[in-house]
């Protein structure tokens, strides 16, 4: 059995040497056809070792270095190996040819590639026969791990020399961290101070105005918009003294937000309810600023006023009126809202410029001045049909059930209109006939331009949706029509670019440059984990401004001359138009942000390191396409990628070690609820990063390269304990967590293959080593402590 074979192999290479033979006597070719072409490389390059050649291969030079005989000295010469040496060079060197054109095979029918070709394998841990057989089917094959960071596995690998394979993924990360933090920022900064002061303007304004107007519609409206800001105001930390009734009111209402209560009926609003969006989550967890943020936007976000009864739609009527007579208060409200629709879209919702179209239809542009005849009933009818029509042409997301459907109703500070969220809508249905109350990630997967996901839906996951005959025909629709979306629209905001980004992930390879790891239905599955990974840190981090679906019911030292090799060569995944994607959408953040004024100095800086990092992908992914050699200095930094995410990633958090970071900060996993039904929520999110070891083609020799992706979750939770980041990360730790999505197991075995030490390394000079420079002999220096 092939795992017989590699445990005996692994325990001859780490003996004294790699075999017995006396490589003075001539070799007979017929002993070398059961060695695999990492044990004939090891065993040619043993004769050269023995005469102290220093290797510009860094596997070699690392695993001859563990060899207490290997001495690697500057008069090393070819004339110093005997006639009978030089013969047995050849030889092996023959008989490595021989297995070079083997490196794939056909077994029925399939291409498949040769494990026991791969030059590196004694770098890593064994692999059991199952691995093996994924490795040559499929060219990949992931595990399991613990890893906080997805650079922390590049930053091992740099320690021991691990060949990094740089996945999409990492970078993807990286870019989560730069959209998280820049808008938690501004929401502490900026964004808490507009509203705050916002919320108590408006309170006040409405008191005033309740003493002020005489008729007793427009007074009554007055009095219920007092109560309705006395909620924000109360979570936003204002303080307003209400008396009698409307406190009592606002008490009710504040203490069923409180409450988490799936729905109920709110006694303001005087409709079914879902309190348990109140739940505060995502990174909203992080400071008590954030938290009341949350709770007050979350209130001006969902709680929409109707307009079926006279005074709520006058209250939507004050509330423009306000907003548009006082243009401090419209200045203070654009505040808020102008950039938080840069990063995620404008609403479908009714709101005020919908209302001030409304007002001018009926009573003319001087409408402010003439505002007290909007209560005359014909002018209220009048108003409410144009808001019907208004409501119809542009709400896409309204929910479906009794209690789920949204009526027309006007929002303050509407929840945006997001493409994932509208595609859910569009694919669940809750009626006496036909029921999906739940849909699926791999819904906006198979939209966004996914054939595996489609596939996985239609053949795989059929049951998801076997109560509701049409959805074949309905995903068929959306595929279409979104594929009719033009460039520009993909570009209208931050949230529209990132899905147009993951859209390049999951787009089938095409042409014979793409590895052959990339090009079967593995590599595609492992593109939808991917693409749902990241997917979910978007949903997460805009949690409280995206519009979700519903269907509801070191020091001195010593100077030592040594021998520096080349670096380990990694691989970077050749996504090309992936890169060029992210690199436009980070410059076209950084330059929006920096124009609103709203981008710090520092932030600046790193943005323009974050792109230079995405150009050098870019140019490397190009190149590897092309089958053009990468330098030595391209491999360094490829080599060194750990540690440059690792000090982007912590100069966006402001802090000079990993150690100072945290909270749920310190690590990967985030979760966040996408959409509601019965009484239920479904929680997407990425769990602790998978270990991928991928075989791919450097300068000709198949290597085993390491790296690190997502691992992509998706599963039902009670809707009123809806998931943080700190509960999910604690039920990963305990082994409580669900399984990942099924169709993610033809590539992620259960376990993991770290440890603590790799086979191969330079132990004492490894962290030292200035891969940028060629290879040669130069100092070193040893701390020797204080």
């Amino acid at each position: 059995m092939k795992m017989n074979r590699y445990l005996l192999f692994f325990w001859i290479i780490f003996s004294s040497s790699v075999c017995a033979t006396n490589f003075k006597e001539p070799i007979d070719p017929s002993t070398l056809k059961d060695k695999s072409i990492s044990e004939l490389w090891l065993m040619r390059n043993e004769i050269f070792a023995r005469h102290g050649r220093p290797f510009k291969t860094y596997e070699l030079f690392a695993y001859f270095s563990s060899k207490k005989w290997y001495k690697p000295s500057e008069k090393y010469s070819q004339k110093l190996l005997s006639k009978t040496e030089i013969r047995n060079a050849q030889i092996i060197l023959e008989e490595e040819k021989k297995r070079r054109t083997k490196d794939y095979y056909v077994k029925d029918g399939d291409t498949l590639v040769n494990f026991s070709n791969v030059y590196n394998v004694f770098q890593y841990p064994e692999f059991h026969d199952k691995e093996i057989a994924t490795l040559e089917k499929y060219g990949f094959v992931a595990f399991h791990s613990k890893w906080k960071q997805l650079f922390h596995l590049y930053e091992q690998n740099d320690y021991y020399g691990i060949p990094s394979f740089i996945s999409v993924d990492v970078v993807l990360q990286l870019y989560h961290i730069f959209f998280d933090m820049s808008l938690r920022r501004l929401e502490e900064t900026s964004l808490y101070n507009a509203l705050k002061y916002l919320c108590s303007r408006v309170e006040k304004t409405f008191l005033e105005l309740s003493e002020q107007f005489k008729d007793p519609l427009l007074k009554e409206a007055c009095e219920m918009n007092v109560v309705y800001f006395a909620i924000p105001n109360h979570f936003i930390g204002n303080k307003i003294e209400l008396k009698g009734w409307k406190d009592s009111l606002a008490n009710e209402e504040i203490e069923l937000c409180e409450s988490h209560t799936p729905w109920a009926r709110s006694p303001l609003l005087d409709r079914m309810f879902d309190y348990s969006q109140f739940i505060v989550r995502g990174h909203y967890t992080r400071s008590e600023k954030l938290k009341k943020y949350f709770k007050a936007m979350m209130w001006l976000g969902r709680a929409g006023i109707e307009i079926e009864r006279d005074v709520s739609l006058l209250q939507g009527v004050l509330i423009t009126y306000i907003l548009y007579k006082h243009q401090n208060l419209k200045g203070e409200w654009k505040k808020i809202y102008l950039p938080t629709a840069f990063y995620v879209g404008y609403s479908d919702d009714l709101g005020p410029s919908d209302y001030r179209d409304g007002l001018v239809y009926v009573l003319g542009e001087d409408w402010i001045e003439r505002i007290e005849e909007i209560t005359r009933e014909e002018n209220m009818e009048k108003l409410r049909k144009f808001l019907k029509k208004r409501f119809d042409k542009k709400v896409k997301i309204r929910g479906h059930g009794l209690w789920g459907k949204e009526r027309p109703q006007i929002r303050f500070m509407g929840q945006r209109f997001i493409l994932d969220s509208y595609i859910f809508d569009r694919l669940t249905i809750l009626e006496d006939r036909y029921e999906r109350c739940f849909p699926n990630g791999l819904d906006v997967m198979a939209v966004l331009g996914s054939p595996e996901a489609k596939k996985i839906m239609l053949k795989e996951l059929k049951s998801s949706w076997e109560k509701w005959p049409e959805y074949p025909e309905k995903l068929e629709d959306l595929i279409e029509e979104f594929n009719k979306m033009d460039v520009d629209e993909w570009k209208k905001n931050l949230y529209n670019y990132w899905l147009w980004c993951l859209k390049s992930i999951i787009t089938p390879v095409e042409g014979d440059s793409f590895p052959f790891f990339m090009k079967n239905e593995a590599w595609a599955r492992k593109s939808l984990n991917t693409s749902l990974g990241s997917w979910s840190e978007l949903r997460h981090d805009v949690i409280l401004y995206a519009k979700s679906s519903c269907v509801a019911e070191c020091g001195g030292g010593e100077k030592v001359k040594i021998w520096y090799p080349e670096p380990p060569k990694g691989y970077v995944e050749p996504n090309y138009e992936f890169y060029k994607r992210l690199y436009n959408l980070t410059s076209m953040m950084q330059e929006r942000l920096n124009s609103m004024g709203i981008l710090e100095h520092r932030m600046y800086k790193l943005f323009e390191d974050f792109k230079e990092l995405l150009s050098f992908l870019k140019k490397v992914s190009r190149k590897e396409l092309k089958n053009i050699p990468l330098t030595n200095e391209e491999y360094a930094q490829i080599q060194k990628l750990g540690s440059l995410i690792d000090n982007l990633t912590l100069r966006v958090f402001d802090e000079s070690d990993w150690t100072f970071v945290g909270g749920p900060d310190r690590y990967v996993p985030v979760i966040a609820d996408v959409h509601t039904c019965q009484g239920e929520c479904l929680e997407v999110g990425v769990g602790f990063p998978l270990e991928i070891y991928v075989i791919v083609e450097i300068e000709g020799k198949l290597k085993l390269t390491r790296g690190a992706i997502f691992s992509y979750y998706e599963f039902a939770q009670p809707s009123n304990a809806r998931l943080t980041d700190e509960k999910w990360q604690e039920m990963l730790d305990k082994g409580i967590a669900p399984d990942m999505p099924i169709w993610t197991k033809i590539f992620v075995f259960p376990g993991t293959k770290f440890q603590k030490k790799f086979p191969v390394y330079l132990k004492s000079i490894q962290p030292k080593i200035p891969w940028s420079k060629e290879p040669g002999w130069g100092y070193i220096y040893y701390d020797t402590g204080c």
